[in-house]
């Protein structure tokens, strides 16, 4: 990119841009590389895209350059902005799945360690009632027990390892030691399995199954 001196904030950042779109640029292997590490680190990859992050910050900037805000290094404030954004989008996605799980993608929640578990013992049910058992009982998990609930929610359906979920976690004021994730993760199995069964319980009773 160009860095005259002669250029305009608002030139250097129009350049800026054009460079990391350009497909004959250097810049999407590197800038849009670094976005797309940071979607996946949060795991938004079914959520949002590259370029979409990169757009919001860019609407952003302009926002920022009409209240003359000075941005010295237009690449390292739009680097800095695009982790905030991917921070933000993830923080609205596990507002949105704690409020509503059932809209959570359905491939994601069978490949869970739950789900094989409980499809293994309940041949009386369909998967897709097994789906929806689980994740009644992981809604009503979260109801519950907030902090087990959440930290189910983040390590079965949305499979962040440990150490995604103590940043996760620590943004929110929590400071946990992966020691006691993994306690809590156990008591959370349990509480999810007994209320699962509870619900199987009651729809096979509706259904007038027994079962074995």
């Amino acid at each position: 990119m160009s860095n005259s001196s002669d250029d305009s904030p608002s030139e250097q950042l129009q350049l800026l841009i054009g460079e990391i779109l350009s497909s004959s640029s250097a810049h999407p292997y590197s800038f849009i590389s670094m976005v797309r590490r940071f979607i996946i680190q949060y795991s938004l990859d079914r959520v949002t895209q590259p370029h979409e992050i990169i757009n919001i910050a860019y609407e952003r900037a302009i926002a920022a350059q009409k209240k003359q805000v000075v941005i010295v290094n237009y690449k390292a404030w739009l680097r800095s902005t695009c982790l905030n954004i991917v921070r933000e989008k993830s923080r609205q996605h596990r507002r949105e799945l704690a409020m509503n799980p059932q809209s959570h993608v359905f491939d994601s929640l069978i490949s869970t360690e739950a789900m094989t578990e409980i499809e293994d013992e309940e041949p009386q049910l369909t998967r897709e009632q097994r789906i929806h058992l689980l994740l009644k009982a992981l809604e009503q998990l979260i109801q519950m027990r907030p902090d087990i609930g959440q930290l189910m929610r983040l390590r079965l359906l949305e499979e962040h390892d440990w150490a995604d979920i103590q940043q996760i976690l620590a943004e929110d004021g929590e400071t946990c030691k992966t020691a006691t994730l993994r306690k809590r993760a156990s008591r959370g199995k349990r509480l999810l399995r007994r209320i699962y069964h509870q619900l199987e319980d009651d729809l096979l009773q509706t259904q007038g199954v027994r079962k074995p």
